[in-house]
């Protein structure tokens, strides 16, 4: 079997998959949302309406106005992401409340890294009243102390509408889900317990690789130390936690940290990788491309505390997918040349790899919704 051919089957697996989970996102439910004893929490997705605004610059009164009403299209298909936009988006939530069901509710919008969230909802006296959102801000003046962004509603027996405005630097990806409060702290109580087991075992891996690095002298063990290192703050600011514990009163540091974090982790991923399957000697070639791309992505985790984010971050999203695809065609080629390292290296690195990659196309809208693009990682 040849390269080409396993190239092509690779590239018609990976379609299948994607064409699998877009067909079970579009086709997850519909309809007006009801809060009628739902407990446990109900996806938003494809129950609200969507208005673009390229300009950045309506406002709510225009918006909520009967005049704007037929401008916002349904969102059937359940989309979450418009990878990375200039334009605002203004999302309508309708929501109904059965009048035998007291419970408190939250609209959560479960994606801790929009810089801007502007939350539309009936005050006391009766206009809309805004809260502000967004991890540009301190973590402190969140209206719910929380690592995703949590919003209270109590919506009318007859009805109530709701609105959100989004705007973002980064990818505009927006998982929303009405959920009742009781709930809500009973998962998220599961959710922290999980998170502590899955981080401290990141950890004890660091330590042992620092212990073997010590007595054996092996400098593989440092870029793999440094690389689950890099995972481990990669995922604390993904997941939020590291804004929420670690530096909440620094939106800025956050928001560079997670591109840092995330360059860091592919930059010793690629040191890793050629010093593991020995490239220079092996496939000389592609030595000298990885060790370009890996010197890119090392300098990008730096210069992200120099330039304006705005205009790195999709090249240093597509310079990071690039990296993976180099790292996985590197070990595809040694695998070929019957070359020891490559068996292992495609055995233990193929499902990260995708992981990484699958998350990568999905933050800039190049892949549909499916719910393991968000664990895609941490599965790897």
């Amino acid at each position: 079997m040849t390269v080409t051919h396993v190239f092509t089957r690779i590239a018609l697996w990976f379609s299948a998959v994607m064409f699998f989970y877009g067909t079970f996102a579009g086709i997850c439910g519909a309809g007006v949302v009801i809060t009628a004893g739902t407990r446990g929490g109900v996806p938003l997705q494809d129950r609200i309406d969507i208005l673009k605004d390229d300009t950045g610059r309506l406002t709510i009164a225009q918006v909520a106005s009967p005049d704007f009403q037929d401008r916002f299209a349904a969102n059937a298909q359940g989309r979450n992401t418009f990878g990375y936009s200039t334009a605002a988006f203004w999302i309508k939530i309708h929501l109904a409340k059965d009048p035998r069901n007291p419970e408190s509710w939250y609209i959560q919008l479960k994606y801790p890294h929009l810089d801007s969230i502007d939350f539309f909802g009936p005050g006391k006296d009766g206009p809309l009243t805004r809260i502000a959102a967004g991890d540009t801000l301190p973590f402190r003046l969140r209206p719910v102390s929380h690592r995703t962004f949590l919003f209270p509603v109590s919506p009318g027996d007859e009805g109530t509408t709701y609105y959100l405005r989004l705007a973002s630097q980064g990818a505009i990806t927006f998982p929303l889900l009405l959920i009742d409060k009781t709930s809500f702290h009973l998962k998220d109580r599961r959710r922290q317990l999980v998170a502590g087991l899955y981080f401290g075992a990141l950890l004890i891996m660091v330590a042992y690789n620092l212990l073997f690095l010590i007595f054996v002298r092996e400098r593989l063990y440092f870029y793999y130390a440094c690389f689950v290192l890099m995972v481990t703050l990669h995922q604390l600011i993904w997941f939020g936690f590291g804004f929420e514990f670690l530096w909440p009163e620094w939106p800025g540091l956050n928001n560079s940290l997670d591109i840092f974090a995330g360059s860091g982790l592919f930059f010793f991923l690629g040191l890793f990788a050629m010093d593991f399957l020995r490239t220079r000697r092996h496939i000389p070639k592609l030595h000298l491309v990885l060790k370009v791309s890996t010197f890119l992505t090392g300098m990008s985790s730096i210069l992200v505390f120099v330039l304006d984010r705005q205009l790195i971050l999709g090249p240093f999203n597509n310079l990071n997918i690039c990296q993976m695809v180099l790292l996985l065609t590197a070990g595809i080629f040694c695998f070929f040349k019957r070359v020891r390292q490559g068996y292992v290296f495609l055995l233990a690195w193929t499902m990260p790899i995708f992981g990484g990659l699958s998350l990568a196309l999905h933050k800039a809208d190049m892949l549909p919704e499916a719910i393991a693009w968000e664990y895609s990682v941490q599965v790897g």
